[in-house]
């Protein structure tokens, strides 16, 4: 999205490519599109009206604010400050340690009682 050209969606004479000959990202970040035929009175008089031109209005997404979506992302976290906690695992262990000593403490006291 960040690196769409727009040389790749118009042709020399700066028209509007068919939407099938578009690259991937440009559909992807189509939003709408109108095209008016434009008419006007035939000259030679075989027919009524012939085509005087055509107006294509194409509207895009907004590319900033997706890309801002996109880093507020839950998974993404672009936006968010990492915080890198330092663990002592000896710590955790004799912590773990004394959990279970306490936990077996606590079992003998119930058998005790039972």
């Amino acid at each position: 999205m960040v690196r769409a050209d727009i040389q790749d969606i118009v042709d020399e004479l700066g028209r509007f490519k068919p939407i099938t000959q578009w690259p991937k990202i440009w559909r992807q970040m189509l939003r709408g599109c109108e095209v008016e035929e434009r008419y006007e009175r035939a000259i030679d008089g075989e027919k009524k009206w012939d085509a005087a031109g055509r107006v294509v209005k194409v509207r895009f997404i907004d590319r900033l604010k997706a890309i801002e979506l996109l880093g507020r992302h839950i998974n993404v976290k672009a936006f968010q400050q990492n915080e890198v906690a330092v663990v002592d695992i000896e710590d955790i262990r004799s912590r773990i340690e004394a959990g279970r000593a306490y936990m077996n403490e606590q079992q003998r006291q119930q058998r005790r009682l039972n």
